[in-house]
């Protein structure tokens, strides 16, 4: 598969602010704009990007349903 690794210049710190968010997403979607240029199978950000969880389940809900 092809995948594009996307990585911008910007420090990592362990509780970063929430006004510098914005600005970090903001560069993190133009650089995954390049990447899809190239066509790649996958796309892969550091994991510091995502501020939520990508998936939210209520309470009490199982694997079983």
């Amino acid at each position: 598969p092809r995948v594009a690794l996307v990585q911008a210049n910007i420090p990592a710190v362990v509780n970063p602010k929430a006004e510098d968010w914005p600005r970090a997403h903001q560069k993190y979607m133009r650089l995954t704009g390049q990447a899809v240029r190239e066509q790649p199978d996958m796309i892969v950000w550091p994991e510091g990007m995502f501020r939520w969880p990508m998936l939210e389940v209520a309470a009490g809900v199982t694997a079983a349903g």
